[in-house]
């Protein structure tokens, strides 16, 4: 039998990829939150094999839709160095970050951006796909490109990553903010074991029959005394105006558990137009009206109106009209209540965020006219380093790069080190 060099290639190119895979396996386990054991061990290979049912694209072409004609310039990365953000930098795996001005508040979710990056670098690589190299900037705030001080806005703006995007400003909304409900609240830390027992922590939390559940539509504020209330922000108010008896508002947090006896939920804004706490209405059986918001995260165009949720007004002026008028149809909350946990736990499965950050990159990559570069000044990040991209760590000096090296205007600068870019929402 002659072998053509294409048919030798077919032939060893499954072993090439299991031995890779192998290799990738065993960097897993290197990490100080992976421990090798039986449950970890088949959660890994499970993840390698999984297989998102959504489709990212229409989502990925909205987020980097500002660049499709021009491309991405490294002029335009450098700029945001004026801005509170992290410099990323993946170039053969490897992932490297540092920052000029960086604020702690946000610390825990770019800890929790970096280790989704590098799980869906090694789930790309087990599978033998090549990870494109790229250099962006994170900005693991509240706010998005645009909700900032006018003197840290300019014409032709590159893409800022963050929680979320604003209309079609230069935002491009990843996932940050998970390990609120996926990791380590305080930390950013994560890990498969900690995903999937959260995932499932969430899943039981409405363990409450369609039957058993009061029709009615509660919200709580969750708030606490003092000046900036929970309740204040954005529209709450409005929802605590409303005189129904389908109606149960309360100022006070209390635990997630208490939504599960309700059949209607609500979902409302608090700073900068979104709200983290979608990402445990997700996994509830429960008819949602959502609050139209010009800020979103990227998973929000998944959930589609009056197919898994009721979409309102941003001022909630026609939610005691639209909850009355489902409270009449049970047949169809059940129906928006079926399919809106269904695609909760599509939208939030750990395989479909990985492939969210893949697809994202590899179309990113595509846009950028220069070519990346690996920065060996920089941090590596590294699975097995037990301080290194922890929160405490990423505030410290030996991320901090010299200003001098920020060639951006400085707006109220006056030559001392301090920036005033203030998010306005």
């Amino acid at each position: 039998m002659r072998w053509t060099a294409t048919a030798l290639i077919i032939a060893v190119l499954p072993a090439v990829v299991a031995a890779n895979a192998a290799d990738i396996r065993a960097k897993y386990f290197e990490g100080r939150q992976n421990k090798k054991t039986p449950e970890e061990a088949e959660l890994w290979d499970t993840l390698v094999e999984a297989k998102c049912q959504l489709d990212w694209t229409p989502e990925v072409k909205v987020q980097l839709a500002n660049w499709k004609g021009t491309g991405i310039s490294l002029e335009q990365i450098e700029k945001y160095c004026v801005r509170r953000s992290l410099r990323v930098s993946v170039v053969g795996g490897v992932i490297r970050a540092a920052h000029w001005s960086f604020s702690n508040a946000g610390a825990a979710r770019a800890v929790c951006f970096l280790w989704l990056v590098q799980m869906a670098i090694l789930r790309a690589q087990a599978a033998g796909r090549v990870f494109p190299d790229v250099e962006l900037v994170l900005q693991p705030g509240d706010g998005s490109q645009s909700t900032v001080t006018r003197p840290y806005q300019w014409e032709n703006p590159g893409p800022l990553f963050g929680s979320v995007k604003c209309g079609s400003d230069a935002s491009v909304a990843v996932p940050m903010s998970l390990h609120d409900q996926f990791g380590s609240y305080g930390s950013g830390a994560m890990s498969l074991k900690m995903y999937a027992r959260s995932t499932q922590r969430l899943s039981d939390w409405d363990e409450v029959d369609w039957g058993d559940k009061m029709a009615q539509l509660f919200f709580s504020a969750g708030s606490h005394p003092g000046k900036k209330a929970a309740y204040k922000r954005g529209f709450r108010e409005k929802l605590f105006d409303i005189k129904s008896p389908l109606f149960k508002t309360i100022y006070e947090e209390v635990e997630m558990t208490e939504s599960s006896k309700y059949r209607y939920l609500v979902y409302a804004y608090g700073r900068c137009g979104w709200s983290r706490r979608v990402h445990e209405l997700a996994f509830f059986h429960a008819a949602v009206f959502m609050e139209a918001s010009n800020c979103t995260e990227f998973f929000m165009p998944k959930f589609e109106p009056m197919v898994d949720h009721v979409p309102v007004k941003e001022d909630f002026s026609d939610l005691q009209e639209k909850v009355e008028a489902l409270h009449k149809q049970p047949e169809d909350a059940r129906r928006l209540a079926d399919a809106w946990r269904t695609k909760g736990k599509q939208v939030f499965s750990i395989e479909c965020i990985l492939d969210y950050i893949e697809l994202l990159l590899n179309e990113y990559a595509k846009l950028q006219t220069f070519t990346p570069k690996s920065h060996p000044e920089w941090p590596a990040y590294d699975l097995t380093d037990p301080i290194v991209y922890t929160p405490a760590y990423l505030g410290q000096e030996g991320m901090r790069r010299p200003m001098e090296e920020c060639a951006a205007d400085k707006p109220f600068w006056g030559g001392k080190r301090r920036d005033k870019s203030r998010i306005t929402c």
